[in-house]
């Protein structure tokens, strides 16, 4: 059995302006082979209502001492207390106390798509997964300490432990899987990384599983492929493998076609890749996009993420 969309081009691009064609159908299997565990495999957050997943010390307790990083255009502020997240396992994740957030835990360029999640319910979430993952916090104990998938996951289970409705807690959680930071597992060296500014090609760049989508497609192929996915969670109730395996999906496919109106047909060719770096497709990363509120262009990456990321209600502070 699989699961079918037909995605229309005027619904999801109205007032995006952009030119690319659209991929009108694509399918997710059922039972999918997902690096990491599979939802068959691993114990769901259901809720509030989950007796098994919980939050400690909650709600998230932060100290009125406002952080400014460089290159950000956000307030951080640490926490003034651990906060644990624990999920259907039993696993504890830990935010240590003077965990840096700003409580946006997704890409700001997806905000247009998303909307404002300026809402107390994911607070938690956010602070959670800002100590493994979010900038700020490279010198924290648990920073990188779990692999990217893990992190993500456990960013929608504690979305949905928070209140967020699963709906709008696995948009948030495709955009973080799209766009979000990825790195090797066990925090290996990052010397074996690609350097996006050297020769190489797209489509092996996308095979990489340590490798963030953002740091080699446009900023409109990205928006592209976070509406599809918006629509594939609002029309056909998808897992959390099967909105991966549609978002590694469209990532290959865009990958690909870049590739080939470079001239790299898959293979290393000498084109320059990445955005904003010559030979890489759609220089104009945000042409036909309004910019959303306080995103300070295409190389501003606010809370760890590309593009940056949006404000959080500080009234619990």
């Amino acid at each position: 059995m699989r699961i079918s969309i037909a995605l229309t081009t005027a619904g999801i691009l109205a007032g995006c302006g952009l030119g690319e064609p659209m991929l009108t159908t694509r399918s997710v299997p059922q039972n999918l082979s997902a690096v990491g565990p599979s939802d068959s495999e691993r114990a769901l957050c259901d809720g509030r209502s989950s007796p098994e997943c919980r939050f400690e010390n909650s709600p998230v307790k932060l100290v009125p001492e406002p952080v400014r990083l460089p290159r950000r255009s956000l307030v951080f502020y640490p926490t003034a207390e651990p906060l644990v997240f624990v999920d259907g396992r039993g696993r504890d994740w830990v935010a240590p106390e003077r965990t840096l957030t700003d409580g946006a835990s997704i890409p700001q360029m997806f905000i247009s798509i998303i909307g404002m999640p300026t809402s107390r319910e994911f607070a938690n979430a956010a602070v959670v997964h800002d100590a493994y993952c979010g900038v700020g916090n490279e010198e924290g104990p648990k920073f990188h300490t779990a692999p990217w998938r893990e992190v993500h996951r456990m960013f929608y289970d504690a979305l949905r432990v928070g209140g967020t409705p699963e709906p709008k807690a696995k948009v948030m959680y495709a955009a973080v899987y799209l766009a979000g930071p990825r790195w090797p597992d066990g925090d290996a060296e990052m010397s074996n990384a690609p350097r996006l500014s050297s020769r190489g090609s797209l489509a092996a760049l996308a095979q990489r599983e340590d490798v963030s989508p953002e740091r080699y497609l446009s900023q409109p192929e990205l928006r592209r492929i976070m509406r599809q996915t918006r629509e594939l969670v609002e029309t056909a109730q998808p897992s959390l493998s099967q909105i991966e395996a549609f978002i590694d999906s469209g990532v290959n496919e865009s990958a690909r076609q870049a590739a080939h109106a470079n001239g790299q047909a898959g293979v290393d060719q000498g084109d320059d890749i990445g955005p904003g770096i010559e030979g890489a497709p759609g220089e104009d990363e945000t042409a036909g996009e309004s910019t959303a509120p306080g995103d300070d262009g295409p190389n501003d990456v606010d809370g760890g993420y590309p593009g940056g990321s949006v404000d959080v209600d500080h009234d619990f502070l």
